[in-house]
């Protein structure tokens, strides 16, 4: 599996993706991927130290790397989109890394590749977290469109999604009711009207309903834009 994901992400070339030098067993008894250090640390640490920094530009810079990702040829799915793995340059430029669950999606009968299940269930789709096979569960553009619609909402509001509820087992319980994170908890104005609406298209329960991501970028710029110039 790791040299799996060594050969996907060394391939990959965009300046909102965290560069890939190589590997190394010098830290300890395993092998660690080297990648650039990055002072800010992730978005959640970035936003929690500079509050008033440029979420949109943050969100913007994800947002290329995941058009870029499902642009290639074959597409490449990324399968674990949240802020924890969005690391933020000394300019405040978003990059994207850990591509450990991340997969190029192979154009067979199932439309994907499969892989075990390792996500993180506040960000995930329903079809992942609830897979009809027991040890497997797809990685998909589709899925990587619902987590981008949860980061979107926890880089803006600087608040994870289901915020008020504590107990991961809880949220899974849920999203297996179809429920989705509530604006009323989120207190950004940004998030209200067509950005938030753009969201819930995103979290729809059928994948093939979700946008795709050019549409999602088209779609985001033009609310971004407005809210700028409001």
């Amino acid at each position: 599996r790791l040299t799996r994901e060594i050969s996907t992400w060394r391939n990959l070339d965009h300046p909102r993706i965290i560069k890939l030098y190589g590997i190394s067993s010098s830290f300890g008894k395993f092998p660690a991927l080297v990648s650039p250090w990055y002072n800010n640390g992730d978005a959640r640490a970035f936003l929690r130290a500079h509050p008033n920094a440029n979420r949109h530009k943050l969100l913007r810079g994800v947002v290329a790397a995941v058009q870029y990702l499902h642009g290639l040829q074959p597409a490449v799915a990324h399968g674990d989109i949240k802020a924890a793995n969005v690391l933020v340059q000394d300019d405040g430029e978003a990059c994207l890394g850990d591509f450990g669950l991340s997969r190029f999606i192979q154009h067979v009968s199932t439309g994907f590749t499969t892989t075990v299940f390792s996500g993180t269930p506040r960000w995930m789709a329903p079809e992942l977290l609830f897979s009809k096979n027991d040890d497997v569960a797809p990685v998909t553009k589709e899925g990587d469109v619902y987590a981008l619609g949860c980061l979107a909402l926890e880089l803006v509001s600087g608040m994870q999604p289901f915020t008020s509820i504590k107990m991961p087992g809880t949220v899974l319980l849920k999203i297996a009711q179809g429920e989705r994170p509530n604006a009323k908890e989120y207190n950004s104005t940004v998030l209200k009207g067509d950005l938030w609406s753009l969201l819930e298209l995103c979290w729809d329960k059928d994948p093939e309903k979700r946008p795709s991501i050019d549409v999602v970028v088209k779609k985001m710029e033009a609310i971004l834009e407005a809210h700028h110039h409001a």
